[in-house]
Formats: structure tokens, C-alpha cells, sequence
């Protein structure tokens, strides 16, 4: 419950921020920060190790937490394995449904720039359109850096926070939409 309201409470972050670039700076300490601010609340987050991966999309939200989107999907090493076995694996009657549930990540992404949110914004389109039919899955390659939560404050007062919202964030400087079979092996 606690993680749920610190969500909706960084939300009004995402919603004053979306689109707009997000420049990374250098504390003194050394470690990239990026900070983003919107109605009386603050994050400033870690830009952590470099980043490379694809996904097999099965959800897209826009405009949650302080991010971008919040996307759900089966990362490619995973993709691979799951759809040599069961090559029906999009559909909801696969075989191999309930194996895919326990392997779906769901991760927040902070567009670095305008043309990467216009990428994410088409790609979680096509994954709204697709819901329920027949179409293939949305797959996407991206790439950028992973963010860390370094302090989170409301009017000024700190926020408190557990581990369960440390992980699962990136600032993704490139993103791309490929043919899935590209992730999927």
C-alpha cells in the first residue's frame, strides 16, 4: 500500500514533466543525478550503469510515477526460451501463459529526450491497439542507463520509501520498435 501511494503521489512528477529533456548533472561525490521536479515534488535519481535490451511488450501505461510509461514485457533472453517452447505464447490460451506471467518485468522508463517520449508514446499506442487481437506482440530494443532513487520529498519534507521502489527505473536514450522475431529468436 505504501508503495502504491508513493507512485500516485510522484505521479503529478511525470504528468508536469512529460516531454520535456532530462539533463543529467554531477554531484560532487561524483554520481550523475537527475532531478525532476513538479507540484511541490521532488526526485532526484541516480544514472547508474549503461543499459542495453529487448522486450515482447504485453502492457504500456503513460504518464505514471515520474517516468514516462510503465511497461510490462518478457525480456529477450527469456523471450527466446519460452517461445521456442510455446510459439503461441502471445495468444491468452497458450500452453505456456502461466510460465509467462512469472517472467514479465514491469519497469518504469524516463524518456532522456523528446524523440525517444514520441517513440514510447507510439509504441505504447500500438500495444493499446493490439490488445486482444489477433496481431503479433509490440517488441522494442532500448537503451540509456539504469536510475537509482536517491531522495524523494513532498513540499519539501522527505519521503520515505521502501526497496520495493528502488529498482525497475531507467532513463532510456534510445528506443526502438523491431520485428519480434528479432527478440524472440
Amino acid at each position: 500500500m505504501k508503495k502504491l501511494l508513493l507512485l500516485l503521489a510522484l505521479a503529478g512528477l511525470a504528468y508536469w514533466h512529460f516531454g520535456k529533456p532530462r539533463p543529467a548533472t554531477t554531484l560532487a561525490d561524483g554520481t550523475r543525478v537527475l532531478t525532476v521536479e513538479a507540484g511541490g515534488a521532488r526526485a532526484v535519481l541516480a544514472v547508474g550503469e549503461r543499459f542495453e535490451e529487448g522486450y515482447v511488450l504485453f502492457g504500456a501505461n503513460g504518464g505514471v510515477v515520474f517516468g514516462d510509461a510503465l511497461l510490462s514485457g518478457l525480456p529477450r533472453g527469456a523471450a527466446r526460451k519460452l517461445y521456442a517452447r510455446y510459439p503461441d505464447l502471445g495468444r491468452c490460451n497458450s500452453a505456456g501463459s502461466a510460465e509467462l506471467q512469472g517472467r514479465v518485468e514491469s519497469f518504469n522508463a524516463v524518456a532522456a529526450d523528446r524523440g525517444v517520449k514520441t517513440r514510447l508514446a507510439e509504441a505504447m499506442g500500438e500495444v493499446r491497439r493490439r490488445a486482444g487481437s489477433a496481431e503479433s506482440r509490440v517488441c522494442i530494443r532500448m537503451s540509456g542507463s539504469v536510475l537509482g532513487i536517491k531522495t524523494l520529498e513532498q513540499g519539501g519534507a522527505p519521503m520515505q520509501f521502501d526497496d520495493s521502489v528502488l529498482s525497475g527505473h531507467y532513463l532510456v536514450e534510445k528506443l526502438e520498435t523491431v520485428d519480434c522475431g528479432e527478440i524472440t529468436g
